[in-house]
């Protein structure tokens, strides 16, 4: 009961880390505050909240490279 609780209230709100909960509070300010002074990235597109919150970022692509990398590591001997 008390887990299903819990399920809820972190979907309705968020994660409970008071560290993500923080990045992704001033990264909304910092994206608010960008967009009133009409300020735009080099490309001219504006800023979004995953310029400044970079954990929020669905970056598979950088995973699959990092185990590429650490199994050709692991494969090629590269322990000493």
């Amino acid at each position: 009961m008390e887990f299903a609780a819990w399920r809820q209230y972190i979907g309705q709100r968020g994660t409970l880390n008071v560290g993500l909960r923080l990045e992704i509070h001033v990264a909304q300010l910092i994206t608010t505050i960008l967009a009133s002074l009409g300020r735009k990235k080099d490309t001219g597109a504006a800023y979004t909240l995953l310029d400044f919150a970079p954990h929020l970022r669905d970056d598979k692509d950088e995973v699959e490279e990092i185990d590429d990398a650490l199994m050709s590591f692991f494969t090629k001997g590269g322990r000493n």
